[in-house]
């Protein structure tokens, strides 16, 4: 049965995850579940991501979303780039907090109104860096602009589009190898 909780992950990368949602699916209990995803988690066949909630209301505070760390078996292309981006952000996160950099994390930020940024780097549990990752739209979302101008924080649109780097208002949009170059 965890094989084709396996099976169904690609299919939910960039979105909440509804472990209740994948209970209907597996028709298996609850708790099942959620006790497979931590083996996943541990296993290094997926990373979670947390909500930032601390300065929001109206946020969603419980549900996660998920990451495989091998992404090629994500068939939306959209999905697939989000996936690419979040790894390689884990990673810096991870990198910063080992060198002593901060508290560094990484999330996202989705409120009741489904206003939705990919990923909120958080610092010493203050938002640091808002980033969305798009494949082509140069145009930078409203949500991620709504929670720039809210938190007080730079905002990035990472597109997969090269030489891209130009100011849209406060957002910075540019391309993502450009721009992961610089990560540790």
């Amino acid at each position: 049965m965890i094989e084709h909780l396996i099976l169904l992950l690609p299919s939910r990368i960039g979105s909440v995850l509804s472990v209740n949602n994948l209970r209907e699916d597996l028709q298996v209990a609850y708790n099942t579940v959620r006790s497979w995803l931590e083996i996943l988690e541990r296993l290094y066949i997926l990373f979670t991501l947390k909500p930032y909630t601390s300065k929001l209301s109206r946020s969603v505070h419980k549900e996660r979303k998920i990451y495989l760390w091998d992404w090629s078996q994500i068939k939306d292309e959209g999905a697939r780039f989000e996936n690419f981006v979040a790894s390689h952000l884990w990673k810096a996160v991870q990198t910063w907090q080992d060198l002593g950099m901060g508290d560094f994390d990484l999330g996202f930020l989705r409120d009741r109104t489904q206003r939705e940024v990919d990923f909120c780097i958080t610092k010493d549990r203050k938002p640091w860096l808002l980033i969305e990752a798009k494949l082509s739209d140069t145009q930078p979302s409203e949500a991620l602009s709504y929670f720039s101008n809210r938190l007080g924080v730079p905002a990035l649109q990472l597109v997969r589009s090269k030489g891209m780097d130009k100011r849209v208002g406060p957002i910075r949009v540019v391309s993502v190898g450009c721009w992961l170059l610089q990560l540790p």
